[in-house]
């Protein structure tokens, strides 16, 4: 009997050391390939287009709760990014631009949160392991731990198949949207109607989101082109200046050099005018706009999807204004929505006002409209809807200090 107890005593002990967690599965949004205990940590990167749904969680470790780690599979000789996302849904990253080494050793990294830069690898193998020690939650001790097989390039068609459009310039908005492949010519081709005459698009593609440039070419006829564009990563969004008609339609050729040694030389698109559109464009003054992002602000601190971190402004004669004291130095970037709840849809951006005779001058940084402020200096945002808003859809914005 003696034994018995000594035995059950044993095996309590034992069980103490086991984490005490949900099973994987139990809240329903546990990433598939989960076969562990689910954290609420998880990872999100350009290893599939940033998705988070669903969303990729961690997996503890059994005997130690806080040394979490996850798998990412299927992966080409190519750069990747990530970023970990805590319980609380604030996106951790590294305040200084870095590549993480990949070889299983601990990485030196000082965190930032929701603002810095993304985590960089190159791939060497086909798949790596994330995984942190969060013993300290706001400094996670990360490794980067390679697997076995050697990562392959990927060839046209796997370029091709991973290459969508997505954009409010275009009535798909920021849905991601599959072209017609041509294996012969090494393009897909995608058409696309317009929606916006001062939003912007770009391309998910497995070399990440490709963007900068910039169309001021004029179309009057069926089969205008804009020419070769070349394409980027960084910059800001792709647009069209000058589409003619509100419903106007385009070709967007992209074509594809799988052995292009950089971005610039794998990607280049052209803009090809395939439908000339009847209907004018005209501008209606809105009664209400959203205005989100970061301008050193106790409200407008941080990007937020909901309207709850956004502020609203009515209209009054066509024009609004918002006063606020900075409450740090850097330079204030915002966007502004025209419907309520519109999460990342149709923001406007740099690209969507006039800003060039604002006191304060504003510039384009990734699309956003950014101004630097100074701590403690009052500021006013005016934006004015009276001008020639209803013939160019640019509102005229001015930043002053007080």
């Amino acid at each position: 009997m003696k034994k018995v107890v000594l035995w059950l005593l044993a095996l309590i002990t034992t069980l103490s050391f086991v984490a005490c967690s949900n099973p994987a599965g139990s809240d329903g949004t546990d990433d598939t390939t989960t076969d562990g205990l689910t954290s609420e940590w998880w990872i999100k990167g350009s290893f599939d287009n940033w998705t988070d749904d669903p969303q990729h969680f961690f997996t503890m470790d059994e005997l130690d709760n806080n040394i979490l780690s996850f798998e990412i599979t299927d992966l080409f000789a190519l750069g990747y990014e990530f970023v970990l996302v805590n319980p609380a849904g604030n996106e951790l990253k590294s305040d200084g631009a870095i590549t993480l080494n990949g070889d299983g050793d601990a990485e030196t990294i000082t965190y930032a949160v929701d603002s810095g830069n993304n985590f960089y690898f190159d791939a060497a193998y086909s798949s790596y392991t994330v995984q942190i020690d969060i013993t300290d939650t706001d400094a996670p001790v990360m490794k980067l731990i390679p697997g076995d097989t050697t990562a392959a390039a990927p060839d046209f068609a796997t370029l091709a198949d991973n290459l969508k459009i997505k954009g409010d310039l275009f009535s798909i908005g920021w849905t991601d949207t599959a072209g017609d492949a041509d294996d012969a010519t090494n393009t897909v081709t995608f058409h696309v109607v317009a929606g916006s005459k001062t939003g912007s698009f770009g391309f998910n593609s497995l070399d990440g989101f490709l963007k900068n440039a910039a169309d001021t070419s004029t179309y009057t006829t069926v089969g205008d082109s804009s020419g070769a564009l070349a394409l980027a990563t960084d910059g800001s969004n792709c647009t069209i200046e000058n589409i003619p008609n509100s419903d106007s339609e385009f070709d967007i050729i992209v074509t594809i050099d799988p052995d292009g040694a950089t971005v610039a030389d794998k990607y280049s698109m052209e803009i090809v005018l395939s439908v000339l559109g009847t209907v004018p464009w005209a501008f209606e003054a809105p009664s209400d706009f959203w205005l989100v992002g970061d301008i050193k602000d106790t409200v407008l601190d941080g990007w937020d999807e909901t309207d709850a971190g956004r502020v609203q402004l009515t209209l009054t004669d066509d024009v609004a204004t918002y006063t606020w004291t900075a409450t740090a130095d850097g330079t204030a970037e915002f966007k502004y929505a025209v419907a309520a709840e519109s999460g990342w849809n149709n923001l406007v951006g740099y690209s969507g006002i006039d800003g060039s005779a604002s006191t304060i001058a504003v510039s384009d940084v990734g699309g956003n409209i950014t101004f630097p402020v100074t701590s403690g200096t009052e500021y006013t945002l005016t934006v004015d809807f009276s001008g020639t808003y209803t013939a160019t859809g640019l509102p005229e914005v001015d930043v002053a200090s007080n």
